[in-house]
């Protein structure tokens, strides 16, 4: 038999134990540590210097002191008799706490909220759509690859991945081009209300292909409403055990400035040697918790995408392509004569996008025609868009049928 039990740990009484009270007395402490538990804060990290008797406190990594610098992540330090004492939790321990007024679950591994924290702010955290082609090489920064996020370092190589934790059936693989990789997402205004004065928590699975290597995850707020051009640093944090299983990341940032009702920026970054690795499931709320990863539908998955994003293109496939193979067609009235053509968009894009027509050689800016054969880099008279939809118009001699593929562009 055990000397401890199996759910609180408490110590039994053994037999002919000499000065039982003892035991009894430590199995009582510990009941008084965890049953209609409440904890001071899961986030203090500095060891209190006159802790009321009985405080207890949820361990954060980077805690401090000459006592909780020795214990546990995630353990409850609790201060009885003059002294720290640690208690490992279990799988289902709860508490409330205090300076957040609510309850925490534990998990086995991370302390989280009971109630959800609501829906991700993040597009295609779970990386299934890739309209502009699904493997782009040594590219610029700011280069988008995946739906919604793009490259943040530069040279970099962008691909998707089968390869994938529980959960995921794809992942988005980088390689590190000069010296490191980074990706990173905006999102506008309108998703971030929330996160102004409060906490906010971004969480991901990582996979390194060539060995161990550190993390960090960085957040800025836009300085205008959707206007990325100038921001602000609001807080960079640094993750270790980066290695060649797939692990699950969570961080917290302090409580976000006002300035992050602008919209903000999620930066994940492998810095020097930055070699290959592979990102799955990321995801960012407000407070100080991320639930388990929630798979929106494809449809709605797509359709997030098309609001920033949507092309004539199939998916997957980066635009060009030869006439008629998913193409955009107009007929003339008359040979020469001018061809019409306006559609709306699937989904009404954020603002009015940045919009690009291509001929069947992939050149940008250009149509496809025929008058007695097909023919590229006819020029269009008009090509212009609005949040719902375009207007393409060319009058190219002799021509009896324009064909060409689009892009429209919202993005921030």
């Amino acid at each position: 038999m055990s000397d401890f039990s199996t759910n609180l740990i408490l110590p039994f009484l053994q037999p002919a134990q000499a000065q039982k009270h003892v035991t009894v007395n430590e199995s009582l402490l510990r009941f008084d540590a965890l049953v209609q538990g409440a904890v001071e804060s899961r986030f203090t990290a500095a060891q209190p210097a006159n802790p009321a008797d009985g405080a207890r406190y949820i361990l954060p990594p980077g805690k401090t002191g000459a006592a909780w610098g020795a214990m546990s992540d995630h353990a409850v330090a609790y201060w009885r008799d003059g002294v720290w004492e640690q208690i490992a939790p279990r799988s289902g321990f709860r508490f409330h706490v205090r300076d957040e007024n609510r309850l925490v679950v534990f998990d086995g591994t991370h302390w989280s909220m009971l109630a959800s924290p609501g829906e991700s702010l993040l597009v295609n955290g779970g990386f299934p759509v890739w309209q502009r082609g699904v493997s782009f090489t040594s590219v610029a920064s700011g280069t988008y690859a995946a739906d919604r996020w793009r490259t943040a370092a530069a040279a970099m190589t962008v691909s998707r991945s089968a390869d994938a934790p529980a959960g995921a059936q794809e992942s988005l693989q980088a390689v590190a081009g000069t010296s490191a990789w980074s990706i990173a997402q905006r999102i506008e205004r309108r998703a971030c209300a929330s996160l102004a004065g409060n906490r906010v928590c971004a969480a991901f699975w990582a996979k390194s292909v060539d060995g161990t290597g550190a993390l960090s995850v960085a957040i800025v707020a836009a300085n205008a409403a959707d206007d990325f051009s100038a921001t602000t640093a609001v807080q960079t944090i640094a993750l270790d055990g980066l290695d060649t299983t797939w692990k699950r990341f969570t961080v917290v940032f302090d409580p976000a400035p006002s300035s992050c009702a602008n919209g903000v920026e999620l930066t994940i970054t492998r810095a020097a040697p930055g070699g290959t690795a592979r990102i799955a499931l990321v995801q960012l709320h407000a407070g100080a918790d991320a639930p388990f990863f929630a798979h929106r539908s494809p449809a709605e998955e797509l359709a997030a995408c098309q609001r920033y994003f949507e092309k004539s293109h199939n998916l997957a496939v980066a635009p060009g392509g030869a006439p008629g193979a998913g193409n955009c067609t107009a007929s003339v009235g008359a040979p020469g004569s001018a061809a019409y053509a306006t559609l709306a968009f699937k989904v009404s894009k954020r603002a009015a996008p940045a919009f690009t027509v291509f001929d069947g050689a992939g050149a940008a800016g250009k149509l496809s025609y025929y008058d007695t054969a097909w023919r590229n880099a006819g020029t269009p008279t008009v090509a212009s868009a609005s949040e719902g939809g375009f207007f393409v118009q060319a009058n190219i001699a002799g021509s009896l049928i324009v064909n060409y593929d689009w892009t429209a562009s919202a993005e921030l």
